[in-house]
C-alpha cells in the first residue's frame, strides 16, 4: 500500500528560508535549493507558494520593516528576531499575495509563533498583523518631496546608500531603475543550445510541459519560461537542450563569438554558463563546417560522443565545489570541449602565458544588475565593497593580458550597473594595459545598437529590456 503524501508546513519553511538568509552568508537561491533537496515530496505548487513568499518577504523587507515600525509605535528594538520575521511573513502575505485571504495571514502567523515556542506573543502579533488590514491605507510613507532618498529606500526597499548612488549616476533614471528591480513579470530566461536539437524542437517540448513559453527580447535562442518552480522536472533540461542563463548575460558569448579551433579561457567561469554558451558555440560552428563538407557531421564514437571541432575551453575557478558545480552541468549538456580547471585568477599562472585566443574575464564585482533576480544582494553589498571589487578586478585583468597571444581578444564583463567596475576600468585597461578597444556593434541584439557598440563596451541597464543590468566591453592585444 502507498504510504500517504508527507503534509509540508510551508510557511514554516518559508520563515526558515527568510531567517538563513537574513542571518547567514548563502544568498537565498542556494537556501531555497538546499530546501527543495532536503524536503523532495514538496509539491510544484508548494515550490511556488514558498519561494513567492520567503523571495518576496526578503526583497520588501525595508517596506515591511518600516510598516512593523509604524504599526509597533517605533519599538522594533523590543521584537525578537523569529517573531520579526513571522511579522513580516504576515505583513507580506497582507500586502502583497492577493491569493491568500487577509485572515488566513493573520491565523497561520500565529501558527508559527507556537512552533517556535513564542505563543507568549500571540495577542502581539495578531494585533498588530489586525491593525495593518484595518490602518494600511493611512500609514504615511516617506515624503519625495522632504527626503527622495529615504522614500525611494521604503517604496522600492532598497538601502539608502544605493539610492543615493543611483541618484548621483543616473539621475532622472533611477526611478526606472529601483521599478525594475520588482519584475512581476515572473519567468525563468533560458538559453537554447543550438548544437543540440533544433530550436522548434527544444520549444515543442517545452510548450508540452510548461504553461507558457515566450520568445526573449533580444536573442533568437533565449526562452522565457513562465510559471515552471522546477527545471529539473522538464525533459529538455533533462536531455540538456537549455541552460538557465539571463539574456543580458548571453550579450558576453555572442561578443564573444567563439569559433571552431580557438584555444578559450573563462578564468571566472562558476557557475559556467559562459562557457557553456561559448562550447555551444563552437560546436554549432564545426557542426556547420561538418555539414557543409562532402562527409557530413562525423560518426559517434565509441564513447557515444560527437566529435566536437579542434576548439577547447579552459574553465577555471578557484572554488572546488563551484567547479564540481560546472563539471555537473557539462554532465547533463553532454558537452565535452569544456576543460575545467582549479585556478585562481589572482595569482599568475605561468602555465597560460600567451596561451588564449580568447579570454573572457566575468569578474566577481557588486551585482547590483541582477537585483531583480537576487533580492538579497542590495542587503549583503556595502559601498565600500564597489572600490574593493575594483581592485581584484584589475589584479586578475593584468594576469588575463599576460594570457592573451599577440592578436587574441578579451571580452570583460560584469553584472553590476558602477561606474567604478566597468567604464573606468575600461579606461584603466586602454592605459594601463595597453589594449585597443574593438566595435562589439556588429554582435550587439538590435536593441542595443546605436549606442557605444562602436567604442568597444555596451552598459545594458535593468530598466532597458526587463532583463539583469549588465556589462560588456572587448579590447584586442596587438
Amino acid at each position: 500500500m502507498k504510504s500517504p503524501q508527507k503534509k509540508y508546513n510551508t510557511r514554516l519553511l518559508a520563515l526558515d528560508i527568510v531567517y538563513k538568509t537574513m542571518t547567514g552568508e548563502e544568498f537565498i537561491d542556494k537556501v531555497i535549493d538546499d530546501m527543495y533537496l532536503t524536503h523532495p515530496g514538496l509539491e510544484s505548487r508548494e515550490k511556488s507558494f514558498i519561494t513567492r513568499l520567503s523571495k518576496g518577504c526578503v526583497e520588501r523587507i525595508i517596506e515591511l520593516d518600516y510598516l512593523i515600525n509604524e504599526l509597533t509605535d517605533n519599538s522594533e528594538t523590543r521584537i525578537k528576531p523569529v517573531v520579526r520575521d513571522i511579522l513580516r511573513l504576515g505583513l507580506y502575505q497582507i500586502l502583497y499575495m492577493d491569493s491568500v485571504p487577509d485572515s488566513a495571514a493573520v491565523n497561520e502567523s500565529v501558527k508559527l509563533l507556537e512552533i517556535k515556542k513564542v505563543s507568549a506573543l500571540k495577542g502581539f502579533v495578531n494585533a498588530i498583523l489586525r491593525n495593518a488590514i484595518r490602518k494600511m491605507d493611512d500609514i504615511p510613507y516617506p515624503s519625495k518631496k522632504k527626503d527622495e532618498v529615504k522614500y525611494y529606500s521604503v517604496w522600492y526597499s532598497c538601502p539608502e546608500w544605493i539610492v543615493k548612488y543611483l541618484l548621483e549616476n543616473y539621475g532622472e533614471e533611477t526611478e526606472k531603475i529601483l521599478q525594475s528591480f520588482f519584475n512581476d513579470d515572473n519567468f525563468i530566461s533560458v538559453r537554447m543550445l543550438r548544437s543540440k536539437a533544433p530550436k522548434e524542437d527544444i520549444i515543442k517540448s517545452l510548450e508540452n510541459q510548461v504553461s507558457e513559453v515566450r520568445k526573449g527580447v533580444l536573442f533568437d535562442y533565449a526562452l522565457r519560461l513562465y510559471k515552471t518552480s522546477d527545471l529539473r522536472e522538464l525533459d529538455a533540461f533533462n536531455k540538456g537542450y537549455i541552460q538557465v542563463q539571463d539574456e543580458s548575460s548571453m550579450i558576453t558569448g555572442a561578443v564573444a563569438d567563439a569559433k571552431d579551433g580557438m584555444n578559450v579561457l573563462d578564468i571566472c567561469a562558476a557557475p559556467g554558463g559562459k562557457s557553456i554558451h561559448m562550447a555551444d558555440d563552437m560546436r554549432y560552428d564545426y557542426f556547420k563546417k561538418q555539414a557543409s563538407s562532402e562527409n557530413g557531421v562525423e560518426n559517434v564514437d565509441a564513447d557515444g560522443r560527437v566529435d566536437e571541432g579542434n576548439g577547447c575551453i579552459t574553465a577555471c575557478d578557484k572554488d572546488k565545489k563551484k567547479v564540481s558545480l560546472i563539471r555537473d552541468n557539462l554532465k547533463r549538456l553532454n558537452i565535452h570541449n569544456i576543460k575545467l580547471k582549479k585556478n585562481d585568477a589572482l595569482e599568475y599562472n605561468p602555465e597560460f602565458e600567451k596561451s588564449f585566443d580568447l579570454i573572457v574575464a566575468d569578474l566577481p564585482c557588486t551585482g547590483l544588475g541582477v537585483l531583480s533576480k537576487k533580492c538579497d544582494i542590495k542587503y549583503k553589498t556595502k559601498y565600500k565593497d564597489i572600490k574593493a571589487l575594483q581592485t581584484i578586478q584589475r589584479k586578475i585583468l593584468i594576469n588575463c593580458c599576460k594570457y592573451l597571444k599577440p592578436g587574441a581578444m578579451l571580452v570583460y564583463s560584469t553584472c553590476t550597473i558602477t561606474k567604478e567596475e566597468n567604464i573606468d576600468n575600461v579606461d584603466w585597461i586602454k592605459e594601463k594595459l595597453k589594449l585597443r578597444p574593438v566595435s562589439i556593434e556588429d554582435k550587439l541584439p538590435n536593441q542595443l545598437k546605436g549606442k557605444t557598440g562602436e567604442e568597444g563596451y555596451i552598459q545594458v541597464l535593468p530598466s532597458v529590456a526587463g532583463t539583469d543590468g549588465f556589462f560588456v566591453a572587448a579590447f584586442k592585444k596587438d
